[in-house]
Protein backbone atom coordinates (compact mmCIF):
# COMPACT_ATOMS: atom_id res chain seq x y z
CA UNK A 1 0.00 0.00 0.00
CA UNK A 2 2.73 2.49 0.51
CA UNK A 3 4.29 2.05 -2.75
CA UNK A 4 0.84 2.61 -4.11
CA UNK A 5 0.34 5.67 -2.31
CA UNK A 6 3.77 7.09 -3.30
CA UNK A 7 3.27 6.27 -6.87
CA UNK A 8 0.00 8.03 -6.82
CA UNK A 9 1.96 10.99 -5.21
CA UNK A 10 4.85 10.98 -7.34
CA UNK A 11 2.29 11.04 -10.92
CA UNK A 12 3.63 7.75 -11.67
CA UNK A 13 0.62 5.64 -11.03
CA UNK A 14 -1.27 6.00 -14.38
CA UNK A 15 1.64 5.03 -17.08
CA UNK A 16 1.07 1.38 -16.18
CA UNK A 17 3.96 1.61 -13.16
CA UNK A 18 2.02 -0.05 -10.63
CA UNK A 19 4.91 -0.77 -7.82
CA UNK A 20 7.12 2.37 -7.79
CA UNK A 21 9.97 1.39 -5.11
CA UNK A 22 10.08 3.70 -2.67
CA UNK A 23 13.66 4.74 -3.02
CA UNK A 24 16.26 4.60 0.14
CA UNK A 25 17.09 8.11 1.45
CA UNK A 26 19.66 8.59 3.67
CA UNK A 27 19.38 9.48 7.28
CA UNK A 28 22.35 11.92 7.48
CA UNK A 29 24.32 13.74 5.27
CA UNK A 30 27.56 11.41 3.96
CA UNK A 31 30.82 13.22 3.17
CA UNK A 32 29.16 16.71 2.50
CA UNK A 33 26.39 15.70 0.30
CA UNK A 34 24.42 18.58 0.19
CA UNK A 35 21.23 16.41 -0.62
CA UNK A 36 18.28 17.99 1.90
CA UNK A 37 17.40 14.63 3.69
CA UNK A 38 14.26 14.45 6.17
CA UNK A 39 16.56 14.20 9.24
CA UNK A 40 18.24 17.65 8.16
CA UNK A 41 15.30 19.05 7.31
CA UNK A 42 13.79 18.10 10.55
CA UNK A 43 16.82 19.20 12.07
CA UNK A 44 16.33 22.72 10.68
CA UNK A 45 13.28 22.59 12.07
CA UNK A 46 13.73 22.05 15.31
CA UNK A 47 17.01 24.61 14.89
CA UNK A 48 14.67 27.17 14.05
CA UNK A 49 11.99 26.31 16.84
CA UNK A 50 14.47 26.71 19.46
CA UNK A 51 15.42 29.81 17.76
CA UNK A 52 12.36 31.22 17.90
CA UNK A 53 11.82 29.87 21.64
CA UNK A 54 15.25 31.91 22.44
CA UNK A 55 13.94 34.74 20.86
CA UNK A 56 10.66 34.95 22.47
CA UNK A 57 12.38 34.25 26.12
CA UNK A 58 14.90 37.06 25.48
CA UNK A 59 12.25 39.16 24.50
CA UNK A 60 9.72 37.95 27.82
CA UNK A 61 12.71 38.41 29.86
CA UNK A 62 13.73 41.79 28.69
CA UNK A 63 9.89 42.65 29.07
CA UNK A 64 10.08 41.66 32.49
CA UNK A 65 13.40 43.40 33.17
CA UNK A 66 11.72 46.57 31.85
CA UNK A 67 8.42 46.19 33.51
CA UNK A 68 10.86 45.53 36.83
CA UNK A 69 12.73 48.82 36.10
CA UNK A 70 9.81 50.72 35.41
CA UNK A 71 8.12 49.81 38.80
CA UNK A 72 11.80 50.25 40.55
CA UNK A 73 11.60 53.92 38.65
CA UNK A 74 8.06 54.13 40.11
CA UNK A 75 8.48 53.10 43.60
CA UNK A 76 11.69 55.58 43.93
CA UNK A 77 9.51 58.32 42.22
CA UNK A 78 6.63 57.21 45.11
CA UNK A 79 9.26 57.23 47.78
CA UNK A 80 11.15 60.16 46.75
CA UNK A 81 7.48 62.08 47.00
CA UNK A 82 6.89 60.83 50.23
CA UNK A 83 10.09 61.97 51.19
CA UNK A 84 9.34 65.19 49.98
CA UNK A 85 5.71 65.69 51.53
CA UNK A 86 7.48 64.52 54.96
CA UNK A 87 9.65 67.38 54.38
CA UNK A 88 7.48 69.54 53.61
CA UNK A 89 5.36 68.86 56.57
CA UNK A 90 8.13 68.57 58.81
CA UNK A 91 8.97 72.62 57.95
CA UNK A 92 5.19 73.51 57.98
CA UNK A 93 5.13 72.41 61.75
CA UNK A 94 8.55 73.50 62.49
CA UNK A 95 7.29 77.21 61.16
CA UNK A 96 4.01 76.33 63.21
CA UNK A 97 6.60 75.87 66.54
CA UNK A 98 8.27 78.87 65.64
CA UNK A 99 4.96 80.97 65.07
CA UNK A 100 3.32 80.37 68.35
CA UNK A 101 7.30 80.50 70.31
CA UNK A 102 7.75 84.09 69.24
CA UNK A 103 3.51 84.97 70.09
CA UNK A 104 4.21 83.66 73.57
CA UNK A 105 7.55 85.52 73.43
CA UNK A 106 5.92 88.84 72.26
CA UNK A 107 2.71 88.11 74.92
CA UNK A 108 5.74 87.59 78.01
CA UNK A 109 6.85 90.69 76.93
CA UNK A 110 3.63 92.69 76.40
CA UNK A 111 3.04 91.31 80.02
CA UNK A 112 6.12 92.46 81.38
CA UNK A 113 5.97 95.73 80.21
CA UNK A 114 2.39 96.02 81.24
CA UNK A 115 3.90 94.91 85.19
CA UNK A 116 6.59 97.26 84.99
CA UNK A 117 3.96 100.33 84.03
CA UNK A 118 2.22 99.57 86.79
CA UNK A 119 4.34 99.55 89.00
CA UNK A 120 5.71 102.26 88.11
CA UNK A 121 2.50 103.98 88.50
CA UNK A 122 2.36 102.78 91.50
CA UNK A 123 5.83 104.19 92.03
CA UNK A 124 4.57 107.02 91.10
CA UNK A 125 1.03 107.15 92.58
CA UNK A 126 3.11 106.69 96.31
CA UNK A 127 5.36 109.06 95.81
CA UNK A 128 2.74 111.57 95.13
CA UNK A 129 0.82 110.69 98.37
CA UNK A 130 4.22 111.16 100.08
CA UNK A 131 4.56 114.73 98.55
CA UNK A 132 1.31 115.42 99.73
CA UNK A 133 1.54 114.40 103.17
CA UNK A 134 4.19 115.76 103.95
CA UNK A 135 3.18 118.83 102.39
CA UNK A 136 0.27 118.88 104.42
CA UNK A 137 2.42 117.89 107.40
CA UNK A 138 4.49 121.39 106.60
CA UNK A 139 1.20 123.48 106.32
CA UNK A 140 0.34 122.35 109.74
CA UNK A 141 3.80 122.56 111.33
CA UNK A 142 3.23 126.54 109.29
CA UNK A 143 -0.35 127.20 110.49
CA UNK A 144 1.11 126.13 114.26
CA UNK A 145 4.24 128.53 114.09
CA UNK A 146 2.03 131.22 113.08
CA UNK A 147 -0.69 130.65 115.45
CA UNK A 148 2.26 130.23 118.35
CA UNK A 149 3.53 133.62 116.85
CA UNK A 150 0.11 135.16 116.80
CA UNK A 151 -0.37 134.04 120.04
CA UNK A 152 2.58 135.49 121.31
CA UNK A 153 2.06 138.65 119.73
CA UNK A 154 -1.44 138.80 121.61
CA UNK A 155 0.52 137.64 124.57
CA UNK A 156 3.00 140.91 124.48
CA UNK A 157 0.42 143.38 123.51
CA UNK A 158 -1.83 141.94 126.06
CA UNK A 159 1.23 142.69 128.55
CA UNK A 160 1.44 145.91 126.98
CA UNK A 161 -1.70 146.89 127.62
CA UNK A 162 -1.31 145.86 130.88
CA UNK A 163 1.89 147.48 131.46
CA UNK A 164 0.32 150.79 130.63
CA UNK A 165 -2.71 150.41 132.64
CA UNK A 166 -0.84 150.12 135.52
CA UNK A 167 1.56 152.76 134.71
CA UNK A 168 -1.97 154.97 134.29
CA UNK A 169 -2.94 153.94 137.60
Amino acid sequence: MPLRCFASRTGLQGEGIEHVPKPELPQTRIHGDAVATKGRREKKRREKRREEKKRKEKKRKEKKRKEKKRKEKKRKEKKRKEKKRKEKKRKEKKRKEEKRKEKKRKERKEKKRKREEKRREEKRREEKKKEKRKEKKRKEKEKKRKEKKRKEKREKRKEKREKKKQLWT
